[in-house]
């Protein structure tokens, strides 16, 4: 009997437990639910406040916005690259070499933006004669191409490239844009329905201050997409008296280039003194004239005094002579 009672007393507490468990979980699920439901009205209200507010919450979905956007870009970004060259020719031939320079130009589909042509002149006949310095714009799918053309004008003695990677700047501006621009659409929305003054003067001032930063941007991109799609080369095309050789490789040219030069250097002097010379001939015949005229009086005059000297001590002698006879 105290068994029985014992296992009646186990069951009837396992049957609390159970009961107060399934309460509990009963308990915790209502709980969940009212706040899943409270959340959902919280979202439906925020969302309802924001179609139904002023322009700074436009600002606040038009930064969303440009989140997509750059999410969007981001999977499409094509590399932005700015191209800027340098060549520097020198040429036998300066006119056949500036009309084949500007041919090869318009050939390739570019055009000149700035461009000056200098001549120098001097006693010095190593300087160069003339220079005609070009600043180009080549189509950067066409650069390289014409980059190897332009070694048949003449001999390139530099042929530098150098690149600047905007693909960053250019794609947030670009999504900077894209955001303003979406801000715009809604103010203007909310302009429309605006009605008190007050309202309206605040979204024209944003409005005209959306504006410029869009038309800024704007000019931004147009300059980069200009720089990306048209590469710029630097071209200067010196006129010679004779090109420039390529460095010796091996010991036997180092020697034969040595030896080169210094019978050049020994020519180029002898014809620099040769020319000096001429230069100064007509100052050494004027001042020669001069001091002539000033010497040659002087000189005679200095002979007759000797010589008058020479005839009064000759004449004294001889008196001394007959006085002592």
């Amino acid at each position: 009997m105290t068994l029985k009672i014992t296992l009646n007393s186990n069951r009837l507490r396992i049957l609390i437990i159970l009961t107060v468990s399934l309460m509990m979980l009963l308990t915790l699920i209502s709980c969940s639910a009212v706040n899943s439901g409270l959340q959902k009205d919280e979202n439906t209200t925020i969302k309802e406040s924001r179609n139904a507010t002023g322009y700074n919450n436009y600002e606040e979905a038009a930064e969303q916005d440009s989140s997509k956007t750059e999410t969007t870009n981001a999977s499409l970004t094509t590399r932005k690259m700015i191209f800027t060259a340098a060549m520097d020719i020198e040429t036998l031939d300066y006119e056949k070499s500036i009309t084949d320079f500007e041919a090869l130009v318009e050939e390739y589909e570019g055009f000149i933006q700035d461009s000056r042509i200098e001549s120098s002149t001097g006693i010095n006949t190593r300087k160069s004669l003339r220079t005609a310095v070009y600043r180009v714009r080549i189509p950067s799918t066409k650069l390289s191409t014409f980059r190897k053309a332009a070694g048949d004008i003449g001999t390139i003695t530099l042929n530098d490239l150098s690149g600047d990677d905007v693909t960053d700047s250019y794609y947030d501006t670009q999504a900077r844009l894209e955001a303003l621009q979406v801000q715009e659409e809604r103010l203007l929305a909310l302009l429309e329905k605006a009605e008190e003054l007050k309202d309206i003067i605040d979204l024209e001032d944003r409005l005209s201050q959306l504006r410029y930063e869009i038309e800024t941007l704007t000019g931004s991109l147009n300059k980069w997409d200009a720089l990306v799609e048209m590469s710029t080369v630097n071209v200067e095309i010196t006129e010679v008296a004779s090109l420039t050789e390529p460095d010796p490789e091996t010991f036997g040219q180092q020697i034969s280039k040595m030896f080169t030069d210094s019978v050049n250097a020994l020519t180029e002097t002898l014809k620099q003194l040769v020319i000096a010379l001429v230069a100064i001939l007509p100052f050494l015949v004027v001042f020669g004239t001069i001091a002539a005229a000033v010497i040659i009086p002087v000189v005679r005059s200095s002979k007759k005094k000797r010589r008058q000297r020479k005839a009064e001590m000759e004449a004294l002698r001889s008196a001394l002579t007959g006085k002592q006879d």
